[in-house]
């Protein structure tokens, strides 16, 4: 019976590497290199749609290019501000740039002018990052 017969190789000896051509760059020159994990976001075509509910104390706010950061911080100062009864937001899909901000009010102030009181509010607490 024959054996098959195993290549020998010289344990210790280096051997030149096979020959491999680097892999090719298809990004542009001009963008950098991006990570594997790393995502471009897409770009918001609004920066605010306002989609009205029943009455005007109440509306949904969709706010292009942003993201838990200012969802959360203007919920949490909406929700402290007088004349408001529900607030809360919700981002869609990851891979999508808009913060959906409900916002309901008690009546005495519609939810058009509660949310210019909450952005006002919320850049005069962010002011002195600015400095």
């Amino acid at each position: 019976p024959h054996r098959h017969r195993h290549p020998v190789v010289a344990v210790g000896v280096r051997q030149p590497p096979p020959s491999v051509e680097p892999p090719r760059s298809h990004h542009h020159p001009q963008q950098p290199k991006m990570a594997v994990n790393e995502v471009r976001m897409k770009t918001a075509e609004h920066k605010l749609q306002i989609k009205s509910g029943e009455s005007d104390n109440s509306a949904t706010f969709i706010l292009g290019d942003e993201d838990h950061t200012l969802g959360n911080s203007l919920r949490h100062v909406l929700m402290q501000t007088a004349g408001t009864t529900f607030c809360g937001y919700s981002i869609p899909h990851p891979s999508e740039p808009y913060v959906h901000l409900r916002l309901q009010t008690d009546g005495s102030v519609s939810a058009q002018e509660q949310l210019r009181k909450g952005l006002a509010e919320l850049a005069k607490c962010t002011a002195h990052f600015d400095t």
